[in-house]
């Protein structure tokens, strides 16, 4: 999906969500991303699966709009996200840990990982099917 600054697209790779983020995220864009996110994990069912997010050319986010992806991080694992990881550019965006970020921190595992192939490989780890 498309807005006037950023872009994401979804999709399953086995049991692991992949997102990928795109440019600067205001909040139409998070909004938009939360139905197709909703839609992809209701249809899915209650089985437990990952969610991997590459950030790499993520340039940076609304403060609204932050919170709007706590939101969904919080959804998600009440939906059966049970792992996340990420990858992130370096120098690029970074978020300061936050009471909110620990708190969801504490209800699923999360691990940032290097590249596409470490974080496939700690999703299998736990148990998820990565293709």
């Amino acid at each position: 999906m498309k807005s006037a600054r950023g872009t994401f697209s979804l999709e399953w790779q086995g049991d692991i969500l992949c997102l990928k983020l795109v440019g600067n995220c205001g909040l139409p864009l998070v909004q938009q991303l939360r139905q197709a996110a909703a839609q992809a994990w209701t249809a899915r069912g209650p089985q437990p699966w990952g969610m991997f997010t590459d950030l790499t050319r993520f340039e940076g986010i609304t403060p609204e709009a932050l919170q709007a992806i706590w939101a969904i991080l919080e959804e998600a694992i009440d939906h059966g996200m049970t792992a996340a990881t990420d990858i992130r550019s370096p120098g690029h965006f970074r978020v300061t840990p936050t009471q909110t970020l620990q708190h969801i921190a504490s209800r699923t595992h999360f691990q940032p990982s290097a590249n596409l192939d470490e974080a496939m490989a700690w999703f299998s780890a736990r148990g998820l099917r990565t293709a």
